[in-house]
């Protein structure tokens, strides 16, 4: 484990440095000494009173709608409810989410102190306990573009894309931290033509995406038919009528409870309730 060190208020902050691997894949985490946290936990109070305020003003009310991680009183469950009365579910990632994430994308908001302490080489790191909600506030006008451009794309029957009429009846875009879910109808239901539109949104929010800086993660991308069986979002199951734990999650309850590890069953037991009476 390494770390750096930050002088603030002529005190030293310590940043400590873990790479957690995992398959092929790994993961840099910060945290900072004990003595520090609580200048952390300070500037998270006050960084999330000033997006709250943000995201309560009127020309903001549409987005507001979008956010389901780190915001006060919403939930992954929630998320995955939000796009209960619709036939079709479009999910996408954006790769490396946090460290895409630059001071200049959130300085409208931030004070020069909270960037400074925030950021670590010109990234936002993961581990810190500011860093959720700045991801949040990064990502207002992504969210933003991309309403507007879903909208464009909702169809009174007539607007021709790509050589077909798309009879999108309407639509919900939602996010839950670096996961983005798109679900609409059709006016009038195509099974020939809904990959179609599949591919369009899909290519529409990559475009966009991509202009603030982000990439999409190709690997990461579902397409979901009600039709087709219950739909997986953010790790709930979805159909119109039900809610509830995927069998994946209910796997890792029993291998949990085998393996006698008891902090990991009652985390996901817990979790298995919360979906359950949602």
């Amino acid at each position: 484990m390494s770390y750096l060190v930050k002088e603030v208020d002529s005190k030293d902050v310590f940043f400590f440095k873990k790479v957690l691997r995992k398959k092929n894949k790994s993961r840099v985490i910060y945290s900072v000494d004990d003595k520090s946290s609580s200048i952390y936990k300070d500037m998270e109070k006050s960084i999330s009173k000033r997006f709250i305020c943000e995201m309560s003003k009127k020309e903001n009310f549409l987005i507001k709608k979008v956010p389901y991680a780190y915001y006060p009183g919403r939930s992954a469950n929630q998320n995955a409810k939000a796009h209960q009365p619709f036939d079709f579910t479009l999910s996408m990632d954006i790769r490396d989410h946090f460290t895409s994430i630059t001071p200049k994308m959130v300085d409208w908001l931030l004070t020069p102190r909270e960037l400074y302490l925030c950021f670590i080489d010109g990234s936002l790191p993961q581990g810190l306990s500011t860093s959720p909600v700045i991801s949040n506030i990064a990502m207002m006008e992504v969210d933003r573009a991309i309403l507007s451009e879903l909208s464009n794309v909702v169809s009174n029957g007539s607007e021709p894309i790509n050589g077909f009429v798309y009879r999108i009846k309407n639509f919900r875009y939602t996010r839950y931290s670096d996961d983005l879910v798109v679900s609409f109808n059709l006016h009038e239901p195509s099974m020939h033509l809904h990959r179609r539109i599949f591919l369009y949104i899909e290519a529409l929010i990559s475009k966009t995406i991509r202009q603030f800086g982000f990439e999409p993660n190709n690997n990461k991308v579902k397409m979901q038919n009600e039709k087709s069986g219950f739909r997986v979002i953010t790790g709930v199951s979805v159909s119109r009528e039900i809610i509830k734990p995927t069998r994946k999650t209910k796997r890792k309850l029993r291998s949990a409870i085998h393996n006698a590890n008891i902090d990991n069953a009652i985390g996901l037991y817990n979790w298995i309730k919360l979906v359950s009476r949602t």
